[in-house]
């Protein structure tokens, strides 16, 4: 997502957007540090959770390319 695509969200879908970045860039190295990945992946769950509070439960929990993690 380009920054300008980004700027467009409402201000709770941008801060799910950018808890995903770190993440991300964790799985896709060759090796996995899980401690390292540990507070990313809790930074995203809080994001999330607060996105599912005002646009419903799917999009805190089954949406987005990270949905299975």
């Amino acid at each position: 997502m380009t920054d300008a695509q980004l700027q467009r969200l409402p201000v709770i879908l941008r801060q799910v957007v950018e808890a995903e970045r770190p993440v991300r860039t964790l799985l896709h190295q060759p090796t996995v540090d899980l401690l390292a990945i540990r507070k990313p992946l809790r930074d995203l769950k809080e994001v999330r959770g607060a996105a599912a509070k005002v646009y419903g439960p799917r999009l805190g929990s089954e949406s987005g390319p990270l949905a299975t993690v």
